[in-house]
């Protein structure tokens, strides 16, 4: 069963439904209870989206088609910002930036890793180091998710390893010369932009370049069959020769060092999606255990005072708000570490899923990474 699709269950009418785009209440500790009118708002927009979503992305997964509408949408909603200060737009508390990313990831991974592109790596590349012209001209239109923008770090053959990246830049006159190979760049082959990564090769250092997608030179093509991430396309970019002005520099990033803070606040935002991606599975199997003649209805009803994964994630990813909010800063670290740890937690509410379905329903929910539970998640 899929999350876009209307789950069957055995009743005394055979043909009745119930429907998985309604959240339930699963904070049983209360973790979120004490949390601000305008951080609860912004979630509350996330989950209208979400609503809107879960009905209609299953067709989008099985025909492998990026809805950049809905991308749209999220900019209508204002939910692209991710905390960031944007003119006009509402600013989100490290908070509610979290809550916003697990509620769209509750509802699909893909529309997910798209918010998770467009507003925590090219709007922040943008906002930090951006020069005031740059800004001008772009901060409004990826905010709005009416240009599509990628971020192409990754690599075919290192992957997101900076030591070892290969693409690389070099000034002749008034332009920049970028080469290389660049591959899994989301919103890569969308139309729009794209801040490719490259080596200067007059100081070895790694710098950002805006780069649009429809340069001479700049090649891009989706990446096909995927058994993951379906509803977005990550493409796979060659670049030869592509001159772009001395201008497309984002001139405050001048070495990886800098690069990489666009990275670390949004590590943040994966635990917190795999923390969405744990609630819906667990939703799907605590809505089925719920209905009549069902196996083991207490299959998702944790008992007094237990810690369920998705309990302790949510503490997790207090943790790293708190710190954010305290004006701290998340360290990378405690990023990654969290990433990791967070990353694993969508596994386990699939087994009460498993458990609770003789005829194997909810079993065939996708883990984070968009793959049958079975065998992953046990």
């Amino acid at each position: 069963m899929r999350r876009g699709e209307r789950a069957e269950i055995v009743t005394t009418d055979p043909w009745k439904t119930y429907d998985l785009s309604q959240p339930l209440d699963t904070d049983y500790l209360s973790a979120f209870a004490g949390i601000t009118p305008a951080d609860r708002g912004h979630w509350q927009r996330a989950r209208l989206f979400a609503q809107e979503v879960i009905p209609v992305i299953n067709g989008h997964w099985e025909a492998a088609h990026y809805p950049t509408e809905l991308v749209r949408r999220m900019g209508e909603l204002d939910l692209l910002t991710d905390g960031l200060e944007i003119p006009g737009h509402a600013v989100f508390s490290p908070l509610a930036a979290g809550l916003v990313a697990m509620e769209i990831s509750r509802a699909d991974g893909s529309m997910a890793a798209a918010a998770g592109v467009q507003g925590g790596l090219v709007l922040r590349s943008l906002k930090l180091f951006g020069t005031a012209e740059q800004q001008e001209r772009y901060l409004e239109p990826v905010a709005t998710g009416t240009l599509l923008g990628g971020f192409a770090l990754t690599e075919p053959h290192h992957g997101s390893d900076s030591v070892s990246l290969e693409t690389s830049a070099r000034l002749q006159g008034d332009q920049w010369i970028l080469n290389g190979h660049k591959k899994w760049i989301g919103n890569g082959a969308a139309g729009g932009i794209t801040i490719v990564g490259a080596r200067d090769q007059a100081d070895g250092q790694i710098k950002g370049f805006i780069v649009e997608q429809q340069a001479p030179g700049y090649e891009a093509a989706p990446v096909r069959g995927k058994g993951v991430l379906r509803a977005i396309e990550q493409a796979e970019i060659r670049l030869h020769e592509v001159r772009v002005p001395r201008s497309a520099l984002l001139a405050n990033a001048v070495s990886f060092k800098d690069v990489s803070k666009a990275l670390v606040d949004t590590r943040v935002n994966v635990g917190w999606s795999a923390l969405g991606h744990a609630l819906f599975v667990f939703e799907a199997a605590l809505q089925y255990a719920r209905q009549p003649r069902t196996v083991r209805q207490a299959a998702g009803r944790p008992s007094n005072g237990a810690r369920t994964p998705g309990t302790n994630a949510r503490g997790a990813d207090q943790h790293a708000a708190a710190v954010r909010r305290g004006g701290g800063r998340t360290s990378r670290w405690q990023a990654s570490t969290g990433t990791g740890f967070i990353a694993q937690v969508p596994q386990h509410p699939c087994r009460p899923a498993r458990r609770g379905d003789g005829e194997g329903h909810a079993r065939r929910q996708r883990d984070t990474a968009g793959k049958p539970c079975d065998p992953p998640c046990g």
